[in-house]
């Protein structure tokens, strides 16, 4: 698992180098929009976080259930209802910076928004990941570990491709009545890229 988690960052790191030397060009088609997002490298490390944890929560659950474990169960629930959530808001934001209207500056463009959603999941996946290695009901063997690296670093590339993301205020979410910004929204706006975990 380490040596995969090396390898995939490595494709990555390859990527983003070839990608700063030959920018894929704004398109106006949906299609060719789509198509880069899927090669993306953030976007492929986050598909395979979510077949990976799906894969892996499946095969646990078993076990967690005979254990009757509810923490577990409900750690492992959570999990499997936000591993695909978490690589479709990191694609849309992708898909969304790649349009030929995108504005890198708009605090609240669309790519924004989607980043910082992908952002709040990934740290409830983690520490859903975190109950499934309580000491005393540890499962997996260590995959949980490799799973919370994988998070940490979706974290740290969706920090470094939209650094305004936590800045996106969500009507309804991050205000409250009059349109002011909640004690929440503040917070993750002023503690801007989250501590290592």
């Amino acid at each position: 698992m380490a040596s995969l988690a090396v390898t995939f960052e490595q494709v990555g790191f390859i990527a983003d180098a070839l990608r700063q030397r030959h920018p894929i060009p704004p398109s106006t088609d949906p299609d060719d929009v789509s198509r880069a997002a899927a090669v993306d490298a953030l976007v492929v490390r986050a598909k395979e976080y979510a077949t990976g944890s799906l894969r892996v929560i499946q095969a646990l659950r078993p076990r967690l259930m005979r254990r009757g474990d509810a923490t577990s169960i409900d750690a492992a629930d959570r999990i499997e209802e936000t591993c695909i959530t978490v690589a479709s808001k990191i694609h849309r934001a992708i898909s969304s910076a790649l349009t030929p209207d995108a504005h890198p500056d708009d605090v609240q463009a669309d790519a924004n928004g989607s980043a910082k959603v992908a952002l709040l999941i990934i740290e409830e996946s983690r520490q859903a990941w975190r109950a499934l290695m309580r000491p005393g009901h540890a499962v997996g063997n260590g995959t949980p570990a490799g799973f919370v690296d994988t998070l940490d670093a979706l974290e740290a590339g969706v920090h470094a491709r939209f650094p305004h993301a936590l800045e996106f205020v969500r009507p309804g979410f991050d205000t409250i009545e009059g349109g002011k910004e909640s004690g929440v929204a503040r917070a993750l706006r002023e503690a801007g890229t989250p501590t290592r975990h």
